[in-house]
């Protein structure tokens, strides 16, 4: 590896979209004070006020890519008959992405180029992206994700497999960040034998830069927190059912976020006083320490979600369920409350139980340990440098 390595980060999206936007803003920020000159690729068009744009050193060089997508519909008509079947036009597409992400890749000639999904099986983009850095020959080749979409492939499996195996054997590494998720991948996604030994786990890590004490306020009543995606994997809906079902007590619930649930929500919250619906505010976390309880419910679709170190890092306990890598963050009984998908009872008990500060503030504590032990920042980026460096 060179003194001062180039590595290319390559992400469809271009909106902040949370723990995993997080993740690679922290990195890039680190490696470029660390002397990488450092690259970020994204698809276009993108809008004129990119925001990451604004959350990254000057010093990175943003490099639009010319890719084409299905919804070109002028350009399927100029290349191809209206009747063409979508599926062969979407492989049409992938391919034609390689080709010009190659050529892109040829000229630029990182040392490492980082693929960064949301969750797998990935953009079409990012495993184009990822085919295309091999045959352009790149000495090293991560391919990342969040989390773990189980849903059947949206076309034929054949296809899809085919394409998981190049992906698989183009990438240098398969990275995930939690164990559980490196176990279901491997089992659940057929991934070859030969190519097991590829697929790693890091866990996230998260700086102190901005950790804030829980205020020491006297107050009667218990305020929980819910920050996320207003989508069905989150269950934005069960917090505020959680909050019906605790009406009576002298307890708050104020929920950050926005998403395709955001109606069902506000309906469900239009005669209860105590929830709150703030919507999107970007870095809403710098606001956990106003409170006493954060209440992440979700049902599929995890990793180890950022927010729940967050919540770690500034000492509040956190109630949620034990799916993907959850439990690798919080110790029931111990650091939190892990409770079963949905169970809107047995999660209202466990805020109950945290109406005692005492407790409330053993679990904090303890969180707050755990995380200092095994969630540091400069644990992660020095697993993942390894990484990079082979």
């Amino acid at each position: 590896m060179p003194k001062s390595p180039k590595i290319l980060f390559y992400q469809e999206n271009y909106t902040w979209r949370g723990g995993d936007t997080v993740f690679l803003c922290d990195v890039i920020t680190a490696l470029c004070a660390d002397g990488w000159h450092c690259i970020f690729a994204y698809p276009t068009p993108a809008p004129s006020d990119y925001p990451l744009k604004s959350m990254l050193p000057s010093s990175v060089l943003f490099l639009p890519i010319p890719m084409k997508t299905v919804t070109s519909i002028d350009n399927r008509i100029k290349v191809l008959p209206m009747n063409y079947p979508y599926e062969l036009y979407r492989r049409y597409l992938f391919n034609s992405n390689i080709r010009i992400i190659s050529g892109i890749l040829e000229k630029e000639k990182p040392d490492v180029v980082h693929i960064n999904n949301g969750g797998w099986p990935g953009a079409d983009s990012c495993r184009a992206a990822t085919i295309a850095a091999r045959q352009a020959n790149c000495p090293r080749i991560v391919f990342a994700w969040h989390n773990l979409v189980a849903k059947v492939p949206r076309i034929s499996r054949g296809w899809e497999q085919r394409v998981l195996s190049e992906v698989c054997s183009s990438a240098d590494v398969m990275l995930t960040f939690s164990e559980i998720n490196t176990r279901d991948f491997i089992s659940n996604c057929n991934v070859p034998i030969s190519l097991q030994n590829r697929v790693k786990w890091i866990h996230y890590g998260i700086t102190n830069n901005s950790f804030k004490e829980q205020k020491n306020i006297e107050r009667k009543g218990l305020k929980v927190c819910f920050i996320g995606s207003f989508e069905s994997r989150k269950a934005p809906d069960i917090v505020i059912k959680v909050a019906e079902r605790l009406s009576i007590q002298n307890m708050s619930f104020d929920l950050y976020g926005d998403g395709p649930m955001m109606g069902l929500c506000r309906n469900l919250s239009q005669n209860l006083k105590n929830v709150r619906l703030h919507g999107f505010i970007q870095n809403a976390s710098n606001y956990l320490s106003d409170y006493d309880v954060l209440l992440l419910p979700s049902r599929c679709g995890e990793c180890l979600p950022y927010v729940i170190l967050e919540a770690m890092r500034d000492g509040i306990p956190v109630i949620s369920t034990p799916i993907a890598g959850i439990p690798e963050l919080v110790i029931d009984g111990k650091t939190g409350y892990l409770i079963q998908v949905d169970d809107i009872e047995a999660i209202a008990g466990a805020i109950m139980t945290l109406r005692d500060s005492n407790h409330r503030k053993m679990l904090g504590l303890q969180a707050r340990q755990r995380f200092e032990k095994l969630f540091k920042f400069s644990d992660m980026m020095g697993n993942l440098k390894s990484i990079y460096n082979g």
